[in-house]
This record gives C-alpha cells, sequence and structure tokens, in this order.
C-alpha cells in the first residue's frame, strides 16, 4: 500500500524567488502480511514515510483572512487545535500524526491464536528536522525562507527509537484484556544538541462486546 501527498512542487529555478512558498510533499510506503497456521496467524507491517520540511505549513500571510488567525504559520485547513486558534493546547496535525520534516520506518510482527490471545511486538525509529508546529518545540515561522531546506531532515536532527511487547487475551468471546510495555528514547530531545529523553510506559485496557442482536 502507499500514499503521496503533494501540497506544492516547482522546479529548481522557481525555487530561487524566495516570495514563492516553498516545496510540500509526503510519501508512505508499506506491506502488510499474514500467514495462517493450525490455530492461528502470523501477521505483521513494514512501513517506511518521508515528510518534506514544509508539509502542512505555510507562511503567516495564508490566514483565511481572519484576524485571529493571522501570524499562526500554517495551513488552517490541516490542523486541529482547541477553539481558540491562539491556544497551543490540543494542537495536531489531522495528516500525518509527525507532520513534516519526518523520516520515519516501522515494523509490527504478531502471532494471534484464534479466541485465545494475540502475541505482538512493534519497533518505530524516526528522524525529525527542525521544521513543524511551535506548540511541539518546532520552528514554525515561515515568513522567510533564508535559511531554506529543500530536504528533510532539517537542523539538528533528533533521533526517535520506540519498541514495545504487548499482548491482548481473550477471557470470554465478548472479553479482552491488553497489556503492553513500550521503551522510548530520543537523542537530540526537541532538536536540542546532546539532550536526550527515555521513558518506560505501561498500557493496561479491557474492552467488552455486547451482541443486542
Amino acid at each position: 500500500y502507499g500514499e503521496i501527498g503533494l501540497d506544492q512542487v516547482q522546479t529548481a529555478g522557481e525555487m530561487t524567488n524566495l516570495s514563492n512558498p516553498p516545496n510540500a510533499y509526503g510519501a508512505l510506503l508499506g506491506l502488510r502480511f499474514a500467514k495462517g497456521i493450525t490455530g492461528g496467524s502470523f501477521y505483521g507491517f513494514i512501513e517506511g514515510v518521508y515528510t518534506s520540511p514544509y508539509l502542512y505549513l505555510r507562511g503567516s500571510k495564508e490566514g483565511g483572512g481572519d484576524d485571529d488567525f493571522l501570524g499562526v504559520g500554517w495551513n488552517i485547513a490541516l490542523i486541529g487545535s482547541s477553539n481558540n486558534p491562539w491556544s497551543h493546547s490540543g494542537v495536531g496535525f489531522l495528516g500525518y500524526k509527525y507532520g513534516p520534516d519526518a523520516i520515519v520506518a516501522a515494523l509490527k510482527i504478531g502471532y494471534d491464536r484464534y479466541n485465545s490471545y494475540d502475541l505482538f511486538f512493534d519497533f518505530e525509529l524516526s528522524l525529525h528536522g527542525e521544521k513543524g508546529l511551535e506548540a511541539h518545540g518546532k520552528n514554525q515561522n515561515l515568513d522567510t525562507l533564508v535559511n531554506y531546506s529543500p530536504f528533510s531532515p532539517s537542523g539538528v536532527i533528533e533521533w526517535r527509537l520506540q519498541s514495545g511487547v504487548g499482548i491482548t487475551t481473550t477471557l470470554f468471546k465478548s472479553l479482552k484484556v491488553l497489556s503492553q510495555v513500550n521503551y522510548l528514547h530520543r537523542w537530540n530531545f526537541r532538536n536540542q544538541l546532546d539532550v536526550t529523553f527515555s521513558d518506560i510506559q505501561i498500557v493496561l485496557g479491557l474492552s467488552y462486546a455486547l451482541k443486542v442482536f
């Protein structure tokens, strides 16, 4: 499977005019697989993503004619936020979750024992440049393209590693329990040179399906 997103594409000659909006594009390519065996199946996927430094981003002049939005520095149609456009709380991309300026490789493999348990492992390695939302600690201001970065990742590169193992157990036909442990580590955290961050996260979940008809 795959996806391509094109917001702005122009030649190198056109990009010499810094008044033009920068190129903005992204691509996703992945492969899903499954192999049935007696009583269950092996499954998984592998996926790669590239987003250019200015995907989703636009200069502050593109505020849709609403004074409340002038200066926010992104394409409003692709951003979800709180009711107050000047607030940073709850801000995120409606498109790809990591937004622009990123290279991501992800892998997941698992074994699903039918009507019993689902054991899985996932792994993700990604590189993130300095462009993005200010609320995420990124450079959001695109009023000038003097320091234009045509390819991702730009500036100081943040490296992210995330891996986890989990299991979903079926206790009854309608009741399932999920438990998962994830390890996260970041180098050059929030694009700050030599700053590291690590964390262990535990996820617990419970689902119950009620069949009415």
